[in-house]
This record gives C-alpha cells, structure tokens and sequence, in this order.
C-alpha cells in the first residue's frame, strides 16, 4: 500500500504535458509561430480555424494541428511558409499554402509528420533535404513539384498530387523511400514519379495518369515499381542507365509507348498487364533484361496461340534478339475491361476535333493549303516569327511549343497572325525556353547554329525523348549553352553532325561537362539518315519527310515537329544512295512528305516504295 501512494505522489508531481492554443482572439497565442517559439518540446499547438499569414520556422520538437478549417499563408516570400529544422515535428489538418514558393521545406531532421492536410500554390508541395519525412493523406493540387527529396528518407501514403508543372515526387540521391498508393493526374508535359541516382526505393499501389512519363528511373537502381495502374501516358516506364530494379504487377496501358528503356541492364520486368498501347516495348542502346521470371507479362498485341490451354503463349514475345519474355500470358492478370480500351492515337495524331489527318495519303505534296490543314488539325495557334532558321528548330524541338516560325508561305503567315523579330541572341532564346520547360534533363542534343540541316534533323528526335536541343557554334560552345548543360545536371550530350559541322574542339569542350557521342555521317544527307534511324529506336515513324537538304524550308521542320517525323535530304534533284536504303526500310504503311522536290525525284521515291 505503501508503495502504490509513492507512486501516485510521484505521478501527481509531474508535470502535465503542455498544450497551447492559437486563435484571433481569446487563446494562448495569436500566431503560429508565436506559439512555437514560446513552446517546450513534446508540447502540442491547437491552431483553431481562422486565416493565419506567416512564416513559421519549427526549431522545436512540436505538433501543430489545426482544429476546423485553418489556412495558413506566407508572409514573405523570401521563406517558405512552413520552414522545419528539429526533429520529431509534426502538421496535422492544416491547409498551408505558398504563395508560389514551397509550402513545407525540412532541413536535417528526423521523424517529421505531415499529415490530413492540403498544400496548395506551392512551388514544391513538401521539400526534404536529409530528413526523413512521412507525408501522409495529404492533398498538393497544381505544384511545380508536389514531393521532392533530396538525401533523404521519405514515407509518402495516401496523397493525391493533382497537375503538377514539372514532377509529381522527385527523389533525387536517396535511399529506402516508400512512395505508396499515391495518386497524380498530369499535363501532357510533366512527369509523375523522377528517381535520379536513387536505390532500394519502394513504389508501390501508385494511380497515375496523362502527362509525358509515368515513372522513369534515371542511373537508379534496386528499385521496386509493383501494383500500380499507369495509364495514358507519352512514355508509360523510362529506364535510362538503370539495372537491378523489379517491375511487376502492373497494368500499363493507353499509352503511346509502354515501357522505354536505354542502357539498362538485368531488370526484372514480369506478371505486367500491357494493353491498348500505340507500341509496347522501345529498347536502346546495350540493355538485355529478363522479362520473365515463372510468369511472363501479357501483351494484347501477342500474335501466338495456346495449344495445351495452360495460360501460358507456345512462342515467345521477341522484342529484340537480347529481351524476350518466353512465357508470355494469354490473359491479363489485372487488367479491367474497363481498361481495354482502343488504343491513343499516334504521337502524330493531333487535337483536331475529329478533323481527318492531312496527310492520310500515302504521298503529299506539302502545298499552303496543306499546310494550313496540317495547322488547323493540330489546333496550331499563336504568331509566327522571322528568326535563325536554327533557333526555330531548337523551339520546334520542345514538345509543348507553340514558337513556330514564319513559314515564308503568304496565307500561314497570315494565319498564324504575321511575323516579327525573336530577338537577335539564338543562345540566350535557347537557353531561357529551355530552362523555363526544364528543371532537369539527363540528356541534350546539341546541333549547329549557322547552318540549319542538322537541327532540323534533331527536330523529331529530340521531341520523341522529351529532351533539349541545344545549339553551339561550330568552332566554340556558348557560355549559355554551357549554362543550361550544367542547371539541368545532364550526363549526355549528343552531338548532330560531323567533326565538319561540330569541331573536335567543341566536343572537348563539351566532354569537360558530361559523356559525348555523335550521330553522323560523311555528309547532311547521311547525318539525316543516322539520325532518322536513331529516332526509330525511340518510336515507331509513321511520317517521313523528305526535302532538299540545300534549299531547307520551315513548312518542313513544322511537319516534322508536329508528326514527330524525321527529315532525310536529297542534293540537287538526285536521291542520294544512303536515303534510297533508308526509304527501302520503311514499313509500307509510314506516309511520305515531298518538300520542293522535283518530279523526277518524287517517282523515283513512289517506285522506291511500291
């Protein structure tokens, strides 16, 4: 007995644990961060609803919870409006909001919470930079970046990151993360979930949807990617120098291109449901992967049959002589019938609004009427500029431009609503619309600027991979190119042209910033057709165009940015060899542009082709 009344004394005597209120009137506090700074660790913070407008720095191991509707708002911009640097700090059923800069950044802490709450008008919705970090059934509606992560643990669950600008969830250089039934709808521009030189990370019940890529994994590795639904997408997964990750029991559908992947080398990729995709599979460079572990994936373009009725294809799906999965299901695994739909149309394909396709004919003639039906098909709006003819194709390049050029044809200039001058410096234009669309990019394309033949072949090539086209004098690199190579982290440069066009002194240069490779061939026509070929690596070609290297026109590099189509060249009214072997390889059912090519040009291109 005895004993028992020391133990309640002892319990009498400490002291209970703190909590303090915060409201217009009539609480402890009148401001959040008043609150905190007069707060002892461990202490929870009601903030009652109302409208609050600062900035809060939490140095204290708090719980800030909002009880009814509280909207917080920053003070300054110069902070974000909710800036942690203790650990054990938690948010609770706040609405905060950024006023365009970031909502919540954690510093170096620990055991951080944020969770029943919505971030809204943020730069980035939740920043962690070595933390670790839950964010859990919370709401980040039109971010630039909704969660991004920096050498750190995260725990996201249950958050819906509505159109993003840029990235749904970034991790960059991080570890052990697990990105869990989230869910991002997404502009065709932005991507949903970016792993950069990340490993050993989780994603897993993911819902994504639109947008250009649903997840790519960039130099990362040991990932997971499970149970998730990707749908609609430019590029469903992107593998870019990434080995060792699983990829199982997804469903990957109405997307132009289900899986991309480049340089990467023994991912697990089985028990996947991949349907109703414009193409399925895209493989570059050296990367040979397992596609089937006792169960392979199922592919609703798979041609073979099932004798023996065990679920399993007799041959297998080839989709290069290095990936093949050799147990390809007959059914899908996951799929709904809901999710059986008809596949997008082309990348080509454009917004017309049921307008048929211009170029539904096997050869066109590209004629201002035509033109004007290519335009009004694609729902082309905006002005038309007079410019260096190399700095249109570096705008035409980016896949959500409306910078088209002035065509030189009287009624599309008239149009397009007249001319005027972009400006006199190509680098800078560059540079500013790159990094205005770019936060990071692992590759760029570099072509010359003075003369326009190779940017206008990288026009389709650079739009197919989403990635810069960058433009350098032949005999220097440009501080501005310099600049952009650097701001966006990029490992490759790829070069268009020759040693003629690019100087060997410019690839050195070049080579002090990332890894170089060049696409090229002994002339402009050869380069065209190295770089068509390469384009076919990335997506299937369902539009060629085919012009006079040497009388190059803007109609052309319009098409081709539009129909994602590559340019090859003909010289002087002759059909150079290299472009006869190359047209000679086209599937029979791609549709062939002419610009300004003579009659006898055109037929000996029909004979060519049947």
């Amino acid at each position: 007995m005895r004993l028992l009344l020391v133990l309640a004394l002892i319990l009498v005597m400490l002291p209970a644990a703190h909590a303090a209120s915060v409201c217009g009137a009539g609480c402890d506090y009148t401001s959040i961060a008043e609150a905190v700074q007069a707060a002892t660790a461990g202490e929870t913070i009601t903030v009652k609803g109302g409208s609050y407008t600062e900035n809060v720095v939490v140095n204290k191991s708090v719980t800030i919870v909002g009880e009814g509707s509280v909207t917080v708002a920053p003070a300054s911009s110069r902070l974000p409006t909710f800036l942690i640097v203790s650990d054990g700090v938690r948010l609770r059923s706040l609405i905060i909001q950024g006023g365009g800069k970031n909502c919540v950044e954690v510093w170096n802490s620990s055991s951080v919470e944020v969770t029943g709450s919505t971030l809204q008008d943020c730069f980035v919705g939740v920043e962690a930079l070595a933390s670790s970090v839950v964010v859990k059934n919370t709401d980040i509606p039109s971010p630039s970046f909704g969660i991004e992560v920096e050498r750190s643990s995260v725990v996201a669950e249950g958050v819906t990151i509505s159109s993003p600008k840029v990235v749904g969830v970034l991790l960059r250089n991080s570890t052990g993360c697990t990105i869990t039934k989230v869910s991002a709808t997404l502009p065709k521009t932005a991507t949903a979930l970016y792993l950069i030189n990340s490993d050993n990370n989780i994603l897993t019940e993911l819902t994504l949807s639109g947008g250009d890529v649903g997840i790519t994994l960039d130099t990362s590795s040991g990932n997971l990617i499970a149970s998730s639904r990707i749908s609609g997408f430019n590029e469903g997964i992107e593998l870019i120098g990434s080995d060792n990750n699983e990829i199982t029991e997804n469903v990957v559908s109405s997307s132009q291109l289900a899986i991309y992947v480049q340089n990467s080398k023994r991912n697990r990729i089985y028990k996947n449901d991949f349907l109703s995709n414009t193409a399925q599979v895209s493989v570059a460079d050296d990367s040979s992967n397992y596609w089937n572990t006792t169960v392979g994936n199922y592919w609703d373009d798979y041609m073979g049959s099932d004798a023996d009725g065990d679920g399993v294809g007799d041959t297998p799906y080839v989709i290069d002589q290095s990936n093949v999965d050799y147990l390809p299901a007959v059914k899908p695994f996951f799929a709904k019938a809901s999710e059986s739909v008809t596949p997008p149309p082309a990348a080509g394909g454009g917004g017309g609004g049921g307008v048929e396709d211009p170029l539904s004919a096997r050869f066109n003639e590209l004629t201002p009427e035509l033109m004007l039906r290519i335009l009004e098909y694609f729902d082309v709006k905006g002005k038309a500029y007079r410019m260096n003819p190399a700095l249109g194709a570096a705008l035409l390049a980016l896949r959500d431009s409306r910078m088209f050029p002035a065509t030189g044809i009287e009624k599309v200039d008239s149009a397009l609503g007249g001319g005027g001058e972009y400006g006199a410096d190509v680098y800078g234009a560059v540079a500013k619309e790159v990094t205005s669309r770019f936060t990071f990019s692992s590759y760029v394309v570099v072509a010359r600027s003075d003369i326009e033949a190779d940017a206008y072949a990288a026009i389709a090539y650079a739009r197919a991979r989403n990635i810069p086209l960058l433009l350098a004098d032949p005999h220097r690199v440009p501080e501005e190119t310099k600049q952009v190579i650097r701001r966006l982290g990029v490992r490759r440069v790829i070069i268009i042209g020759g040693p003629k066009a690019i100087s060997p002194g410019v690839e050195a240069e070049l080579r002090k910033l990332a890894e170089v490779t060049r696409i090229y061939g002994e002339t402009r026509v050869e380069t065209s057709v190295m770089v068509a070929q390469a384009l076919e690596s990335v997506r299937s070609v369902d539009v060629v165009v085919v012009q006079d290297g040497w009388n190059l026109t803007p109609e052309a590099a319009i098409v081709s940015a539009l129909y994602r189509a590559p340019v090859v060249y003909v010289r002087d009214g002759t059909l150079p060899q290299a472009t006869k072997d190359y047209l000679r390889s086209l599937r029979s059912d791609v549709r062939v542009l002419f610009v300004n090519l003579s009659p006898e040009v055109e037929n000996e291109i029909k004979n060519i082709l049947g």
